[in-house]
């Protein structure tokens, strides 16, 4: 089978007995690939993303394919695709968590704020709940390390972190603008 068209390596071969008695058939390969693309494209809201996705996941299919048989190709290719999207994912909301505070406040410096603009967040922070709030004020009031509030409040540097990330995501939902209908 080495002159064997890779698009439809075992494909074939792994329709069991039961499946053709049914009338079931396998999908070759590019027949997967706009079911990879769709799946992908609805996750991620990005078509270039999808379909760089989708060409990745039939590839590693493909792979695993060649080394061991494989009884529901379209599943494998489905399994991988989603996998790949959920990476994705994370890498985005991990740059996303990732921001500059500075960045709350977008085309403002901080001397640039009004009195207006200060008791807006002033407002923003008193409204975050008390375990938000003691981060946020020790982090930015009392200019504090994450390594400086954790030894003060008895928690690891993560956990400190992970509310720090948690503040801000509730001060930009509280500080977003608001659209005007």
């Amino acid at each position: 089978m080495p002159d064997a068209d890779p698009w439809t390596l075992r494909v074939r071969s792994v329709a069991s007995p039961p499946d053709r008695a049914r009338g079931r058939t396998r999908r070759p390969v590019p027949d997967l690939w706009p079911v990879a693309v769709d799946f992908a494209a609805r996750k991620l809201s990005n078509l270039e993303e999808a379909e760089a996705i989708a060409q990745e996941a039939l590839l590693r299919a493909l792979e695993i394919a060649r080394r061991e048989p494989v009884e529901r190709f379209a599943g494998l290719v489905l399994r991988i695709t989603s996998n790949l999207v959920i990476d994705r994912i994370r890498r985005r909301d991990w740059s996303a968590e990732r921001t500059d505070p500075d960045e709350l406040f977008t085309g403002t410096d901080a001397e640039d704020l009004g009195g207006a603009a200060l008791d807006r967040i002033r407002a923003a922070v008193d409204a975050l709940p008390d375990e938000l709030r003691e981060v946020v004020e020790l982090k930015y009031v009392d200019d504090r390390t994450f390594a400086e509030i954790a030894r003060d409040l008895g928690m690891s540097k993560n956990g400190v972190f992970a509310r720090h990330q948690k503040a801000l995501d509730a001060l930009r939902r509280i500080l977003r603008p608001r659209s005007r209908s």
